[in-house]
């Protein structure tokens, strides 16, 4: 029963929308809540794909007009009536007025649906309201519905439309605008672009790793680990401080200048630097006395072939 009675009052107050002088624009201060519930973007989207298949401009969602649509969708529920005029008195000029809205506007209602395709359904089968949704002065929209179980149709819809556009409550954020987000405890952003929020940048928590990083987003970095001291995360730790590593293939081992080029077998080093290393276990040749200067002389020769040479290595 109730969805023939919706169907007969569409018929019965199909009217012709509303139409009025330019009135006087009003200081308001908008209402916090205005925004798009799922089936009103939805109707956004249905309007304006009909508008682009007949050569009209898209419509955009105008917050003084949604303000003034949400509330006399609300007023027709909450006070059970269907008319374009309030019980208040007010005409559909006098609520966008109201509402900030900075001229003319025409008016859409429709009872007995709650859905998108509902309302779109009746008010395209139906001429004057048809004529409103193609009408290609207007530029902006405003769209609100409201339910009351107590009301003699349930589901009441409002459409208000104008000529300029003060706003957009159909899009969330402009292009470039950024919107702080978290990923558990970890923070980002998200870019707007075109007309809708990218995902967030935030990483995920992670286990806290040596990496002089925060991981877990606690705000400490490497926390509870033991990193062996290595600053910088290359594995190779300055344990004497003298800028030269002593953990690697090219480590100064004994400090004394070389890095691993020449490697002292004997602990001796090359002190000459001639690539040679020094007498290994040292040379059983005694010592020479007095007027044994041929003897002393034959002795170290005799030592000579036990030197041995060593490569570097790159």
């Amino acid at each position: 029963m109730r969805g023939t009675r919706a169907l007969l009052a569409v018929v019965v107050f199909s009217g012709l929308g509303c139409a009025a002088e330019p009135v006087p624009v009003r200081t308001h201060e908008l209402a916090a809540d205005v925004a798009l519930d799922v089936e009103e973007m939805d109707f956004l989207g249905i309007i304006n794909d009909y508008r682009a298949d007949n050569g009209r401009g898209a419509l955009t969602a105008s917050p003084t007009l949604c303000e003034a649509s949400d509330g006399h969708s609300h007023d027709l529920a909450d006070q059970d009536y269907f008319s374009h005029t309030g019980l208040d008195g007010r005409d559909p000029s006098d609520r966008c007025a109201d509402a900030g809205y900075p001229s003319w506007c025409g008016e859409n209602i429709f009872a007995g649906d709650a859905t998108a395709n509902g309302a779109f359904d009746a008010w395209r089968d139906s001429p004057g309201h048809n004529a409103n949704m193609l009408n290609a002065d207007y530029q902006a929209i405003g769209i609100g519905r409201a339910f009351n179980a107590g009301s003699t149709y349930g589901w009441y819809w409002t459409n208000n439309f104008g000529n300029e556009v003060d706003g957009d409550v159909g899009c969330p954020c402009s292009d470039g605008e950024l919107l702080a987000c978290a990923n558990g405890a970890c923070a980002g952003e998200q870019v707007c672009a075109d007309c809708g929020w990218g995902v967030c940048d935030a990483p995920a928590p992670a286990e806290e790793t040596c990496n002089g990083v925060d991981d877990d987003c606690d705000g400490e970095t490497d926390e509870g680990l033991d990193c062996g001291g290595d600053a910088d995360t290359d594995t190779d730790t300055d344990t004497d401080v003298d800028a030269d590593t002593d953990v690697d293939a090219d480590a100064d081992a004994d400090a004394d200048g070389d890095a691993d080029g020449f490697v002292d077998a004997d602990g001796g080093g090359d002190a000459d630097f001639t690539g040679e290393i020094g007498f290994d276990g040292g040379c059983a040749c005694a010592a020479a006395g007095p007027g044994h200067g041929g003897w002393l002389l034959s002795a170290l020769l005799a030592c000579l072939p036990r030197r041995r040479r060593v490569q570097s290595r790159a």
